[in-house]
């Protein structure tokens, strides 16, 4: 991959100068003076994030546990470990992403002397978005942030979070309003953010109800696929903070393909849709191929001035409560399945297997997404072996061995392990600690797409 990066004037004419994309190294072995290569890589993210500055460039971490850098919260927002400046162009995307999923852990936690002005003593959130556009962020495990796992609260547009693991933000009584926490909060100005193969869990803390969710949303054209939301309901930090989902406005919002797991023991639902109070302000919702587990009496509940204007459709979910939508606005809703055990491995005691047992009555239940949608598929090859290949198109018949992660193409490593597997989809999620067993890295939303045929896919996607 090539890019322009600057121009020279030879014998009159302007001539463009192309370099290739470069890829940085962070290590926890590393050191911030040297030139970030993989042999000599640098010691913290921030120090990468502040030499990938051309669009196509990349930054792999490596495996390990990275703290906070000493950056504690400010009142005024600021205070995230990694403060994005640099943009990708299309095609061509800055990237941050592990070595192996799940193999390096950022942990926004303060462990200075520092006492900082709030209770949490951390940092805001490891990553701020700020106002870049075409970024990458993939495989971490984000933790332990004051307020957000990824903060989002500028400009930002055309971002894609994928196949990472955020939890334990904002486990500290906080008060809640404007300092309720949130894995990833995205504002009105935001535009053009996937969401593919997370899992979010733990969020919130303290006295706070209803405020504190794994997204909260009013931004437009968001697509949040083959995610996992739960928390641990025996914990202290339980789901009583808010919900998987939650929006305050915003245009063109697609739920594909996600796991929900646990009730809020305050409110029902999993996916709260919400207008901000403004009416007419939440359009063109599409809520398809979900499984909501434990939910309460009802999996999508509303909170509405007017009904959603555009297209509202809730449809070919799944859940074991009495009824998937709370009839808050005219939406179609149809070919759901209600009163329905989908039949998970373990939703008793961690570590939680949510893996679809078999004869589940979520596998072949589901549709494709709308026309032109893209999905991730990486299935393991029961559920692959479920369905003729011949029903999906060539890109959509990725296998799994489940038990083996590939490493990260281009490190020209072998297959190492990955120390905490969650897996989406047919065969549901398995959430739990493993030493030497990883999955293969599944194709990404942005990268798969369903036949044309119209046939069947199974309800939830795996990661």
């Amino acid at each position: 991959m090539m890019r322009v990066f600057g121009r020279m004037v030879v014998a009159g004419q302007i001539m463009a100068i192309y370099i290739p994309a470069a890829t940085y190294f962070a290590a926890t072995n590393g050191t911030d003076s040297n030139p970030g290569t993989q042999l000599a890589p640098f010691r913290h993210l921030s120090k990468a994030a502040d030499a990938a500055r051309q669009p196509g460039d990349t930054v792999i971490v490596m495996d390990g546990s990275y703290d906070n850098e000493g950056v504690v919260a400010t009142p005024d927002g600021r205070g995230s470990v990694v403060t994005l400046k640099y943009s990708g162009t299309p095609g061509k995307p800055i990237t941050f992403r592990t070595q192996n999923r799940g193999g390096a852990i950022l942990d926004a936690a303060n462990t200075s002397n520092n006492a900082g002005p709030y209770a949490c003593n951390a940092a805001w959130a490891y990553f701020d978005l700020g106002n870049v556009a075409y970024v990458v962020i993939q495989g971490f495990v984000i933790q332990h942030g004051c307020f957000n796992g990824i903060r989002a609260n500028g400009n930002a547009h055309d971002i894609t979070i994928k196949w990472n693991e955020i939890r334990n933000i904002g486990n500290w009584d906080s008060g809640g309003g404007v300092l309720s926490a949130t894995g990833i909060y995205l504002n009105s100005s935001e535009h053009d953010f996937t969401f593919d193969g997370n899992i979010f869990h733990d969020i919130g803390g303290g006295r706070i109800v209803n405020q504190e969710h794994g997204i909260y949303t009013s931004a437009s054209n968001v697509t949040i696929c083959n995610n996992v939301f739960y928390n641990q309901v025996h914990g202290f930090y339980n789901q009583v903070h808010g919900w998987g989902i939650q929006t305050a406005g915003g245009t063109n919002l697609l739920i594909i393909n996600n796991t929900f797991a646990f009730p809020n023991p305050h409110r029902d639902g999993h996916l709260m849709l919400w207008d901000g109070s403004k009416a007419g302000s939440l359009s063109n919702v599409t809520i398809r191929n979900n499984i909501f587990h434990n939910p309460g009496h009802i999996a999508v509940v509303t909170d509405l001035r007017a009904a959603i204007s555009g297209s509202c459709a809730i449809d070919h979910n799944l859940t074991n409560a009495g009824s998937i939508f709370d009839g808050g606005s005219a939406c179609m809703v149809n070919n759901n399945r209600t009163n329905t055990d989908p039949r998970l491995v373990n939703t008793s005691t961690p570590p939680y297997d949510f893996h679809l047992r078999p004869g589940s009555p979520a596998v072949g239940a589901g549709v494709p997404v709308p026309s032109g949608t893209v999905i991730s598929t990486g299935r393991p090859a029961r559920w692959a072996q479920s369905l003729p290949t011949s029903k999906l198109s060539q890109s959509c018949q990725t296998r799994i061995v489940i038990g083996r992660v590939q490493g990260l193409k281009g490190l020209g490593s072998s297959p190492s392990p990955l120390r905490h597997t969650a897996f989406v989809g047919d065969q549901g999620v398995r959430h739990r600690w493993r030493r030497n067993h990883s999955p293969p890295l599944p194709v990404p939303c942005s990268a798969a797409r369903l036949s044309s045929s119209g046939r069947k896919a199974a309800l939830a996607r795996r990661i």
